[in-house]
């Protein structure tokens, strides 16, 4: 359980609760329901998969991020257990871009991108 004060943040922690004194300010960020259409290019933004066996990861959620917390854990990494994907989970965060070509959608190295067919 987390508890917000004036410029402390009190967090219950397994011994006895833990707070945190602040001294720039602080900002929290909610999800909020979206769609894959408002992936615009360039946007910043994190993609949670997960492992399918002998498949290809699946992606299990895609978060538009604020723009200020660009490049913010910019790459790809495991998760911990105790997140949405278990342990077998990956975060890979990056900008989003256009590419003509295709109607295909792929990640890789941190980008999404979706393909448009020009016939």
């Amino acid at each position: 359980m987390v508890k917000f004060s004036g410029n402390e943040v009190e967090i219950s922690t397994n011994d006895k609760p833990l707070t945190i004194k602040l001294t720039d300010s602080l900002h929290l960020y909610a999800p909020l329901p979206s769609s894959l259409a408002n992936v615009k290019g360039s946007a910043y933004i994190g993609v949670v998969s997960k492992k399918q066996g002998d498949q290809p990861d699946q992606a299990i959620k895609v978060l538009i991020l604020p723009e200020e917390l660009r490049g913010l854990n910019e790459g790809s990494f495991m998760l911990p257990a105790d997140k949405p994907a278990d342990s077998e989970g990956r975060m890979t965060n990056g900008s989003a871009s256009d590419i003509a070509g295709s109607d295909d959608s792929r990640m890789s190295n941190g980008s999404v991108a979706k393909q448009v067919r020009h016939h």
